[in-house]
């Protein structure tokens, strides 16, 4: 994958269809991308605090994207937390 900055879909939607592409736990996301879990969800809800919006900046979607990628190689892989 190489960055490009014109393809930044910073949607709560495009976040929601990452996070189910990479069929892990938002605890497991968080402490594999240095993304915090408080962060993961807020994006997930798209606003903060009533009418606050939250959108997904171009480098947390970028390591998202990543992420899904690798996961969609390893058909029925559920990742899980290493120890």
């Amino acid at each position: 994958m190489i960055p490009n900055p014109d393809n930044h879909k910073p949607t709560k939607e495009y976040f929601l269809a990452l996070r189910g592409r990479i069929n892990a736990s938002t605890n497991w996301i968080a402490s594999n991308t240095g993304i915090s879990r408080r962060r993961l969800d807020y994006l997930a809800v798209g606003h903060r605090d009533g009418d606050n919006p939250v959108v997904m900046s171009y480098p947390e979607q970028f390591v998202l994207e990543a992420l899904a990628e690798h996961a969609e190689r390893i058909p029925g892989k559920k990742f899980v937390r290493s120890t």
